[in-house]
Formats: structure tokens, C-alpha cells, sequence
């Protein structure tokens, strides 16, 4: 071999090791170290717009309106029977009793009760005395029977519709008069008999529920106008009697209560902390999230639809007054199939909070309000719940809950996290794993990865820790291992080591040993140690294989920097297909949307603003759908409007991909191309497994990969037919060919966008030129 070309082709080979070589055994980055590339890096300052194909839509449907339903008591409380729509929920079992949503506004509930007290035609009083009525319930009506009157409530998106049913013309000749007792904290004015609704206020004077003008129905359908009157709480509906006279029965009364508020003030939050995730069996989407129908009460509700959030139906609802359901969370076990939604209890004092769990078959989209208890103990909080499930098709039945716990009714400064295992197919939960054993921490927001191998393989749990020890302490970011029997597999330290920033509310997303975690990060001044609201967004990239009890820290990354507005940070979710890339969401202070796709390295690959608008919109959640390789994301916004308050479904998808093209002259039999046929290859920024082939090599020969920013066809001397096809040279990067094939692994660093050109070229015996060496053609690679 010509000692020139093999000197050449040895200084390639060394630059392909130096730049293959781990990031994790180089020293770990300082806290502002960007990440180290080849290429030259192409970033947007600020978060592009969201794709218009991909721009959030609310999810289909009626968020809130959910059928008739009892519930299982808990902890002495008792559930009832519930309906919700969407600007308020009804309670059926003790009489009927309207609660509208009035959002953080006001501190409680402002429910209206209704009993009824007579049904009067002339002198005669059609209500037995001291009779208890019996009741009768479909999905979307439940009745009160007394004898001769069926009185009846019809959950319907715009109110609660109130009838009363005469089935039969009484004996008794007179006008009809119906009163009922009405019992609220809401006022409305006395007034005598008239055709108009009630409507009753708080005493700020705001109007908070309409109760309509009556009609009366007959047979014929002939509606004809009654008068309402009000006074010290009793509500009587009054028909004359010569129209009760010419009515043919049936006849039906028929107001109407609804919620008249149409519009929040920007403290209201009426849907709180969605979370999302994806059943890879059945091809679907499971989002939960709450409402906040007053001051520190909640519901919960989860809604199943296809991958594209289209088509939708409520599965599962913990609605009632008893309690308030403020977070729940969600994930799939692949190996029995099933969801598992873990919930946050709040009861009144002195119980605390506790947590339940509800578990469903894939494709089960049979109406639920069903729940097992998970943990909780009387005056003490168990908080901030989060879960980890299995990759659909592995095996195990478990799932992994982490959750903050503290001792007393408020968050203490010595918070401690937990995790169980749960098994989901017989809904049996383990024993509490201290994930930290250790006086004078505190310890709060744990998090799980969203999705592990199943089987045998481990979850990672991360969570932030103070010690109270130390003056003036920074929170730190701490992960541990736990195997698929919760066992504890090793510990190691995120983020910043130094002690000047706090890291706050963290995210794991990741599975198969490669994981990330995003968090808010903060500077720590004297004597401020809050926990939430931070400066800057950062993602931590990690191995962590199951033959280890640390892991390999890779790279940390700033997705976002310290501006006007703070951050919160959502969650994150990992793309299993191509092994190399983390999504992750976070709202601002300003109540917008934010998202970002990180590399390999957490390297920023994309930044995109989900919602920006006059309203306020917050609390992303995200997972990943292997199928449309895109990663399904979820939020809540405070809007007025047709439907106010509602949770958005997107999706945040790759750029638009192009396959790399051959171009130029070669010379030789060899043919270059790449494995970029699948998506978990192609080369957007980001990814580590694209490579660059080149086929019909002469066996085993020596060659290199010449990789540049600009095409070339300049002449090669000494080489007549070839041609040098990359111009402005990066690297060249040597490869040996196994058999007849040339393979470079070209790792394409995060925040790398444009064109590169490359070119092999290789030892070619046959070659008839002086030196034997042959070139391919060159092939531009469009990352993005």
C-alpha cells in the first residue's frame, strides 16, 4: 500500500475512536458546559410555533359530563350518587342537590338543595304524608316516585332539567301548585307569582345559579307558561286552573337549574394536572385529569380516545363532596394488559390525604367509579402520587407508585418518599419502600419513569432533597433503582453538583438502561429554599444498565434559560423506537406551553411553543406513540367561551424527513447509502445510530468516511475518474469493510441541523489508477 494513503487512512481511524469515545468516561461537565460537537451547532433562541398538523385541539367531546353513578364509601365518608356536566355536579342521594362550579373564587361549595314539600291541586295535597319516596336511576335520569307524582332530573350539558310527572288527571279541580324547600348559602330575592327564573347569588352579589321559568306539558305538547314564586326559601310553581283544566294528561313540569357564571377571574383553575399515557395494545390514549369546582375541591375524571385524541369516552369518575381527588396519574402494564390510575385523597381534617388506585382491562370503556386503597394513614398527607407501568407485550403484573409523605396535615420539613409495587391484575399492593432512609431530609415530588421494560427490568425513581443540617442548603436531584421485586439496585446524584442552585420538581423518562431526567433549576440566595417555580429548564441524560449500582452520567443541557417569566416543569417521555431522543413539556409563569425534543447527548434538537394566547394554559403531561412515532401531549387552559376550561390534545411530531441522496461521480464498484429506512435510524438531529454505508466494497479493505458542509466534483490528482464530492472537510472518519460492506456509525449530536455531504473512500485492488484507490459518489444526509 502506498505509505501516504496508509498514513492517511491510520489518522482517520484515530479520529473515528476519539470521537466514539463515551461521554461518560470523560470528566463530568461543568454545571454551563454546552455539549461538545463535530458539527456545527444550529439552535433558535426562542421556541418555534407548534406545527399547524399537530396544533392542539380540545379533546373531543364533553370533558366533564359523566352519567349517573353511586361510589364506595371511604375512611367513614360516604361517596352518594353523582352526575357531573360541564359547569356543575348534582348529588342524588339525599334529594337532589346542584353544586356549580365556581372555581378558586370562593372557598367552598355553594350547593342548592331541593326537597320538595307539597304537590297541591286545589284543596287536595297529592304527596302522602311522612312517605318516603322510591327512587329509580338510568345513566342520564333519576327519579323521586310519589304515588301520584314521579319526580324526575335529567343530567344534561346545559343543566340539571327538574320535571315533575302527573301521569293521571287528580280528582281534584283547582289550579296545580308545586313547592319545594330550597337550602344554600346563594340568596335570591323574595318576589311574587311570575313567569321568569329564579336566580340565586352569593353575597358578593355575583349570580351563580339560574333556577329557569316553568312550563307545564301536556300530551298534546301544548306548553303552557307557569308562574314562580320565592320567598324564605320555599319555591312554589304555580298553574292555572283552567289550564290544568284543558291540559290532557301526562303532564309534565319542567325548569330548569343551571349555572350561570360565564366566566372565571385568572385565579380559577377548572381542570388541573392532566396526564397521559398509551396502551400500545389496543392502540389508545388514556388521559386523566381533575376540576376544581371551589376552593380546594376536585374531581377526577380519565377519558379514553384513539392515538390521534379523536372519538372519546369516559371511563372512570371520582366525583363528590366528601372528599376532593386533587392529582391522579397514569400508565399501562403490558403484561396483564391493563391501566392503573393512581389518585390523591384529600379529606376534611383529621384525616389527611391518602391514595387509591383504579385498575381496567385494555379497550374496557365501561363507566367506572371503582378504587382500591393504596396507602394512607388518619392525620398525616400522602401526596404528589406518580406512576410507572410496563412496555406493552413484556411481562409482570406490577406497576411501581412513588409518592411524598409527611407527618401532620401540611407539608413538613422533613418529607420522606416512598414507593409500592402494585399488581394490577389482582389489585393487591407491597409493602412501603423507603426510597431514602435518613433523619434531618427533606424530601419531596418523586417521580418514576411512565414505562419500563417489564420483566425482570428496573424502574429508575428520582426526587429532590434538602438537608436540613446544613445552612442555607440546596435542593438536590436524587435517583435510585429499583427492580422489578422494588429491591433497591444502587443510588447516584442528577444536575448541578454545586451547592449555589436548587433543582426542582423532576421527570424520568427512559427505559433499556437509557434514561433522562428534566427539571427546573434555580439560583439558591440565603435563606430561600421554595420548591417549584424555577429559572431555567434542564434535562440530565443517563445510563444506567442493570449489571450496575450507579450510573453513567452523560451530559446535562439547558433547554431553557432564565428569562422575564419562571418555569414549571411537566414531565417527560422517551422514544423507544429510536433510542435516542427524550420530549419533555413545562409551563411558564406567563401560563404558556412549552416543549422541546433533546438528542442522545440532551442535546436541544427542537423547541416549540404549544399555546400561546391571551389564556392561560399550564401542567403539560406527555408520553411517546411507537406506532406514529410521535409523542402525545396534553394540558390545560382557562378560556372563556362554547367550552370553557378545557384539556388540549397534541401531538409533538418530528420534522419532515427526506431520505439522504446519492450525488456526484464515482469511481469504483462501491456503492454509498445509508440505514435510514426506519424511523429509529433516520438522521434528525440527535439521533446515535445513523450510519453511513458502502456496499460492493472489495473484501475487508481499508477505507474512510470524508464527511463535509458543502458538495464538491473537484478532479482528484493522481486518480483520473475520480472525484473529491465533499467540499469545506469536518472529519474523516475511518472504516474497515467486514466482507463487501463499509459501515460508520455517524452519531448526529443534538442541536445539529442542516445538510452534511460525505463520501467513502477505499483501498480497490482492481482500481487501474497508480494508486490504488477508488471513491463512491457522495451522499447529502438533510438532518433535521
Amino acid at each position: 500500500m502506498n505509505h501516504r494513503l496508509r498514513s492517511f487512512l491510520a489518522c482517520a481511524t484515530f479520529a473515528s475512536v476519539a470521537i466514539a469515545q463515551r461521554a461518560e468516561d470523560l470528566a463530568r461537565p461543568a454545571a454551563d458546559s454546552p455539549p461538545v460537537s463535530a458539527f456545527p451547532a444550529m439552535r433558535g433562541s426562542e421556541p418555534a410555533p407548534l406545527a399547524p398538523e399537530s396544533a392542539p385541539a380540545p379533546l373531543a367531546g364533553d370533558l366533564y359530563t359523566t352519567p349517573i353513578r353511586g361510589g364506595m364509601d371511604d375512611n367513614g365518608y360516604r361517596y352518594g350518587i353523582w352526575a357531573t356536566g360541564p359547569a356543575y355536579k348534582v348529588a342524588f342521594h339525599d334529594g337532589m342537590a346542584f353544586y356549580p362550579v365556581v372555581g378558586e373564587r370562593y372557598p367552598r361549595n355553594l350547593p342548592l338543595q331541593w326537597r320538595t314539600t307539597s304537590v297541591r291541586v286545589g284543596t287536595d295535597e297529592l304527596l302522602v304524608d311522612g312517605r318516603q319516596p322510591t327512587t329509580k336511576a338510568t345513566d342520564w335520569r333519576f327519579e323521586y316516585g310519589f304515588g301520584a307524582v314521579v319526580e324526575a332530573y335529567d343530567v344534561r350539558k346545559e343543566g340539571v332539567e327538574q320535571t315533575f310527572v302527573l301521569a293521571s288527571r287528580p280528582l281534584a279541580s283547582g289550579e296545580l301548585r308545586i313547592a319545594g324547600r330550597v337550602t344554600s348559602e346563594l340568596l335570591a330575592p323574595s318576589r311574587g307569582f311570575a313567569h321568569a327564573p329564579l336566580v340565586f347569588s352569593h353575597t358578593d352579589g355575583t349570580a351563580i345559579i339560574s333556577y329557569g321559568a316553568a312550563t307545564a306539558i301536556d300530551a298534546d305538547g301544548r306548553r303552557l307558561p307557569m308562574d314562580t314564586a320565592y320567598e324564605d326559601g320555599t319555591v312554589v310553581l304555580r298553574l292555572a286552573a283552567a289550564e290544568l283544566d284543558a291540559a290532557r294528561f301526562p303532564l309534565v313540569v319542567d325548569p330548569l337549574l343551571a349555572n350561570v357564571i360565564v366566566s372565571f377571574d385568572s385565579s380559577s383553575r377548572q381542570a388541573s394536572f392532566p396526564d397521559v399515557a398509551r396502551d400500545d395494545t389496543a392502540n389508545q390514549l388514556m388521559t386523566v385529569y381533575g376540576r376544581l369546582n371551589a376552593g380546594g375541591d376536585y374531581d377526577a375524571f380519565a377519558r379514553i380516545t384513539a392515538d390521534d385524541f379523536s372519538g372519546t369516552t369516559t371511563v372512570w369518575t371520582d366525583a363528590t363532596a366528601s372528599w376532593s381527588t386533587r392529582r391522579c396519574d397514569v400508565a399501562f402494564v403490558g403484561g396483564p394488559d391493563r391501566w392503573i390510575i393512581v389518585i390523591q385523597r384529600d379529606f376534611p381534617d383529621p384525616t389527611g390525604s391518602w391514595l387509591r388506585f383504579h385498575t381496567r382491562a385494555s379497550a374496557d370503556i365501561v363507566a367506572s367509579t371503582t378504587w382500591t386503597s393504596l396507602a394512607g394513614s388518619n392525620g398525616n398527607l400522602l401526596t404528589v402520587p406518580d406512576v410507572g407501568g410496563t412496555d406493552a407485550f413484556s411481562t409482570g403484573d406490577n406497576a411501581l407508585v412513588v409518592y411524598q409523605s409527611d407527618t401532620g396535615l401540611v407539608n413538613s420539613p422533613t418529607s420522606e418518599v416512598f414507593a409500592r409495587l402494585v399488581d394490577v391484575s389482582a389489585n393487591t399492593v407491597g409493602a412501603a419502600i423507603n426510597l431514602e432512609v435518613g433523619a434531618n431530609f427533606d424530601r419531596e415530588t418523586p417521580s418514576v419513569n411512565q414505562i419500563s421494560d417489564g420483566g425482570t427490568a428496573s424502574w429508575i425513581c428520582c426526587w429532590t432533597q434538602l438537608d436540613n443540617t446544613i445552612a442555607e442548603d440546596d435542593w438536590d436531584l436524587i435517583i435510585r433503582r429499583l427492580d422489578s421485586a422494588g429491591v433497591s439496585q444502587g443510588r447516584s446524584f442528577l444536575g448541578n453538583a454545586s451547592s449555589t442552585v436548587h433543582a426542582y420538581i423532576p421527570k424520568i423518562a427512559g427505559r433499556g438502561g437509557r434514561y433522562a431526567a428534566c427539571y427546573g433549576e434555580s439560583p439558591n440566595p440565603a435563606g430561600v429554599q421554595t420548591n417549584g417555580w424555577a429559572n431555567e429548564i434542564w434535562v440530565h441524560r443517563f445510563d444506567w444498565t442493570e449489571s450496575s449500582s450507579v450510573a453513567a452520567s452523560l451530559q446535562r443541557v439547558r433547554v431553557r434559560a432564565g428569562e422575564a417569566a419562571d418555569f414549571w416543569n411537566g414531565n417527560i417521555a422517551y422514544d423507544n423506537n429510536t433510542d435516542s431522543h427524550f420530549a419533555l413539556a413545562y409551563h411558564s409563569s406567563d401560563w404558556n406551553v412549552y416543549a422541546a425534543r433533546v438528542g442522545y447527548d440532551a442535546g436541544v434538537c427542537e423547541a416549540v411553543t404549544v399555546y400561546n394566547t391571551a389564556s392561560l394554559a399550564f401542567s403539560p403531561g406527555i408520553t411517546f406513540d411507537d406506532d406514529a412515532n410521535r409523542f402525545p401531549l396534553v394540558f390545560t387552559a382557562n378560556e372563556a367561551g362554547a367550552q370553557p376550561n378545557p384539556v388540549y390534545g397534541t401531538r409533538f411530531t418530528y420534522p419532515a424527513f427526506a431520505q439522504p441522496l446519492a450525488y456526484g461521480v464515482g469511481c469504483g464498484p462501491a456503492v454509498i447509502g445509508s440505514n435510514s429506512n426506519t424511523h429509529n435510524q433516520k438522521p434528525h438531529s440527535g439521533a446515535e445510530f445513523f450510519e453511513v454505508r458502502a456496499t460492493s466494497v472489495p473484501l475487508n479493505a481499508l477505507g474512510a468516511l470524508n464527511i463535509g458542509l458543502t458538495a464538491d466534483g473537484t478532479p482528484i490528482p493522481g486518480l483520473p475518474g475520480c472525484f473529491s464530492n465533499v467540499g469545506t472537510l469536518i472529519v474523516s472518519l475511518g472504516a474497515s469493510a467486514v466482507g463487501a460492506t463499509a459501515t460508520v456509525q455517524l452519531p448526529i449530536p443534538g442541536g445539529i441541523i442542516g445538510d452534511l455531504f460525505t463520501q467513502y473512500i477505499y483501498v480497490d485492488p482492481g482500481s487501474p489508477n497508480p494508486i490504488p484507490v477508488s471513491t463512491t459518489r457522495g451522499l447529502q444526509v438533510f438532518i433535521r
